[in-house]
């Protein structure tokens, strides 16, 4: 099994980062994933240029689209700093097999 990369994101520009250098890396175009979400390019190009003013919806069928997953990590009552900032992530293994 291929263990993915997880990514700390912390602010929208981080956001529209992965999502532009992910799709560069598939070798897309923004308008061939503008397609996949059933927008136009000129719309692709605001979501990277200014994540802050996408819905989380969009956002969210823009990463399925390009094969990005999101795990988010709650902080659990007395755990310390377990999911305070710079705080290590959680492991590809220490999630379930079914979700890869």
């Amino acid at each position: 099994m291929k263990i993915p990369k997880l990514i700390q994101i912390q602010s929208s520009a981080e956001l529209s980062g992965l999502v532009r250098t992910t799709r560069v890396a598939l070798g897309l175009t923004q308008a061939e994933v503008g397609t996949l979400v059933g927008v136009k390019q000129s719309r692709m190009a605001q979501i990277e240029n200014f994540p802050g003013l996408v819905s989380c919806e969009q956002m969210l069928q823009v990463l399925h689209a390009l094969g990005i997953r999101l795990y988010l990590s709650q902080p659990l009552p007395n755990a310390g700093t377990h999911g305070a900032p710079g705080a290590p992530l959680t492991t590809a293994q220490d999630l379930p097999d079914s979700q890869w």
